[in-house]
């Protein structure tokens, strides 16, 4: 079955879709970011062959990198991604350029670690700090003060104790799951 996905919901974008022979078209799920909501239909419909009009019809937001788990997840499981701009010209054939995609993915990957490490380095032999501040116990106490005895949101207690969103979500799932 030819499944259709889309991020931008647009008249033209579902007619090429349908004329590509879909059955169905998936709309991004607004309430995820966008490179979640394509891994979210590449995982429901992995079966399925999957065809996008273009790489705009994932987002605009995410960047190759990203890209690297979905493509990974296709790769393995011989799932099927048509790109249908890609189908139109002689460069590649669309299964040539997903692994293009991947291997550009999987370089970019290891650049960024590579990057990571020296800059690690490098603040380790000047004697910088690296990576985030601790929290004092004391915070930490205060933020599952707030979240369980309070019933603040998190976003009020990420407020309140001057940390992240994350930090408020490590520290009360910490609380949930003793």
């Amino acid at each position: 079955m030819k499944i259709g996905y889309t991020n931008r919901s647009s008249n033209e974008e579902y007619e090429i879709l349908y004329q590509l022979g879909c059955e169905s078209i998936v709309d991004r799920d607004i309430y995820l970011t966008e490179i979640d909501s394509f891994e979210q239909f590449v995982k429901e419909n992995i079966d399925h062959e999957m065809i996008i009009v273009d790489l705009a019809s994932i987002g605009s937001k995410f960047t190759i990198n990203q890209l690297y788990p979905i493509l990974t997840l296709i790769k393995k499981n011989k799932g099927s991604l048509i790109i249908n701009e890609f189908s139109k010209t002689n460069v590649f054939t669309n299964g040539l350029y997903i692994e293009f995609l991947y291997l550009m993915a999987t370089h970019d990957k290891k650049a960024y670690r590579i990057r990571a490490d020296e800059a690690l380095e490098t603040a380790k032999k000047n004697g910088t700090a690296s990576g985030r501040p601790a929290i004092d116990l004391d915070i930490i106490e205060r933020i599952r003060y707030m979240y369980d005895k309070e019933h603040m949101t998190i976003q009020e207690v990420a407020r309140a104790c001057n940390v992240s969103i994350g930090t408020v979500y490590k520290y009360t799932r910490v609380a949930v799951e003793k």
